[in-house]
């Protein structure tokens, strides 16, 4: 199962040890045809440091950063 693709019923769990790296996606798609926008939002818990993430805009543009996603 791939956890990019699968519902949240089929989604992997597993335990981590400290300095392991965890990878997750947040996707948002729009099949209606109009136009749509999207706040996403992800609060990392305190637990985890050295938080980096990517945002790949539907025209490609790529923006990074650090942190929670707000």
């Amino acid at each position: 199962c791939d956890p990019f693709s699968a519902p949240p019923s089929q989604a992997k769990v597993g335990t981590y040890t400290s300095g392991d790296t965890v990878t997750f996606a947040v996707a948002a798609a729009n099949i209606g045809g109009e136009t749509v926008v999207v706040d996403i939002e992800d609060t990392v818990p305190a637990v985890f440091d050295d938080v980096a993430w990517t945002r790949t805009g539907p025209t490609g543009t790529v923006t990074t950063g650090t942190g929670s996603i707000d």
